[in-house]
């Protein structure tokens, strides 16, 4: 059985195929007709009728247009075309969207709900009902992967690790950036951007590259989820000695997190949508040009009854007021936008049977590969990404003077912390120490590819991490209409502490101790080095 959309083509060709038909026969006649008197053509009536006849029954047979009736036709065409090719605009967001409904598919029995959705205004999209089943962020690469091959998509991820791991539902996450630039954000990217907790365990916790001022979705270790700060201490809220705010946008103090990414920001929040208002940021402080726009969206949304909705649109045609409405339309009270574009990607696992069974329901421009995924499991168990298994220290070759303090030693060193992946790979990031912050806020001022600013931001003093140059600020620019203004990025983490039982004040070599908490319920880490004080 043809669908609407498929009908409607066939009946366009049809009708176009007509009227053209109709006025080539007309044409022919004419000739015919002008030619005949211009010759003097001097053949009875009977010729004239017998040379006319093929075109009047090849004529009758193909029923030309009159005039009139072609005129309809082609309006008939111009509506046809007008409701079947209407999109709404990609990146403006001025005009209303015009959605056609798609054919319903047919899905088999999950442990999840999935259903296809139509509204007039939201057009086609999907939803997956989730009860009974937790969310846990799952970062097989750890820190990040060092050869793009390690990085999986998201069906080959649940191939990999479903069963093991008891996923049931599995969708891409966080942003990402290319390691082959490191320090330049890009959709072919393979290493987690901002914050990033698995498992428990802290894999990153300087802020992101270019979204900067996007807020971490987190998960609590009761399963509770909300949102931090983007400059949220990600070694505190692993801890537990840190902070977030709850569905309702209540802070929440004293929970440890045990999964944290950075897709983007919080749409819906107590019942209240975020971006509903004239003003496309509907007054929320955000200021990334990728919410002003409309794109293939990926949604995670919470009930008051704890439990959650998924929510995928795989054309460009939601901006956020319609992902948060659609959210609202399904009971949710809170909801956060992830990471969607090309990366969307969703797939449906039942590993209970002796046949396994995995469907992907989602594959845009066929998907990605992605560093950080959200998973829901069927044992109530957050999966292990990596295992902290040591930390590097490298020391300042030069002496330090007599008297200089574990501040000074801190910012005369670099210390690393190195995972053993889910992967199989082991992954290696840089750790910085508070005993490093600058005192005071930093304030943050941020120019558009126009060359203006739009915004100045303050954050707690931070790690001072890097600076881009100017083609890679080019870069951001380019892609996403905005960056900082002096290219700089922060780690806000705790991170490590200094420790000794030598005198500093005296001269000679001296040994000092570095500790560092991974979270995750790890042991921690410590390592030694020696530093010579003149």
């Amino acid at each position: 059985m043809q669908s609407s959309s498929e009908w409607k083509k066939i009946r366009r060709k049809q009708l176009r195929q007509r009227v053209m038909l109709g006025f080539v026969l007309i044409v022919v006649a004419g000739t015919l007709f002008f030619f005949g008197a211009l010759l003097k053509h001097d053949a009875s009536a009977e010729d004239a009728a017998t040379v006319l006849e093929p075109a009047a029954q090849q004529a009758e047979v193909l029923k030309p247009l009159t005039p009139a009736a072609a005129e309809a036709a082609a309006r008939e065409i111009t509506e046809i075309s007008e409701e079947d090719e209407g999109t709404p605009e990609e990146e403006s967001g001025e005009n209303e969207p015009v959605p056609t409904q798609a054919p319903k598919r047919e899905y088999r029995d999950w442990l999840v709900d999935v259903r296809d959705e139509y509204d007039s205004v939201l057009g086609n999209y999907e939803v997956i009902n989730v009860s009974g089943f937790h969310p846990y962020v799952f970062a097989p690469d750890g820190a990040g992967s060092e050869s793009p091959a390690n990085v999986l998509g998201v069906t080959k991820l649940v191939e990999k690790y479903g069963k093991s791991e008891h996923i049931v539902l599995a969708l891409n996450a966080g942003i990402f950036y290319d390691n082959l630039s490191p320090k330049v954000y890009c959709f072919a990217g393979k290493q987690p951007d901002g914050i990033l907790i698995a498992g428990g365990t802290v894999l990153k916790s300087v802020e992101t590259v270019d979204h900067t001022e996007c807020e971490p979705l987190v998960i609590d270790e009761d399963g509770n989820v909300g949102w931090t700060d983007y400059y949220a201490d990600a070694d505190a809220l692993a801890r537990g000695d840190g902070y977030y705010y709850d569905i309702h946008g209540n802070k929440v103090t004293g929970k440890k997190i045990i999964s944290a990414v950075c897709g983007f920001v919080p749409i819906l929040v107590d019942g209240k949508n975020l971006y509903d208002a004239e003003d496309p940021l509907g007054g929320y402080h955000n200021y990334v040009n990728h919410y002003f726009g409309r794109w293939e969206r990926q949604v995670l949304g919470v009930k008051e009854d704890g439990s959650f909705v998924i929510l995928t649109v795989t054309t460009r045609s939601w901006s956020l007021k319609m992902a948060a409405d659609a959210a609202l339309a399904e009971g949710c009270v809170f909801a956060y936008n992830l990471d969607g574009g090309f990366s969307i990607e969703t797939v449906v696992s039942d590993f209970k049977g002796e046949v396994d069974r995995i469907e992907t329901l989602n594959l845009v421009h066929g998907g990605n590969q992605i560093p950080a995924c959200l998973v829901f499991t069927d044992d109530g168990i957050a999966p292990v990404s990596a295992v902290p298994e040591s930390l590097t220290v490298e020391a300042p070759e030069t002496s330090l003077p007599v008297g200089v303090s574990l501040a000074g030693i801190a910012a005369s060193i670099k210390v690393k912390e190195v995972l053993s992946n889910a992967n199989g790979h082991s992954s290696v990031r840089d750790v910085y120490s508070y005993l490093t912050f600058p005192e005071g806020l930093t304030e943050h001022s941020v120019k558009t590819a126009m060359g203006d600013k739009k915004k100045i931001s303050a954050s707690p003093g931070g790690n001072y991490v890097y600076t881009k140059t100017g083609n890679e600020s080019w870069a951001s620019l380019s892609m996403n209409d905005n960056t900082r203004s002096d290219g700089k990025y922060y780690d806000y983490g705790s991170g490590y502490t200094l420790s000794t039982r030598d005198d500093l004040n005296s001269p000679g070599e001296k040994r000092i101790t570095v500790s560092y908490d991974p979270g995750g319920g790890w042991n921690e880490l410590t390592a030694e080095f020696t530093i010579t004080v003149e």
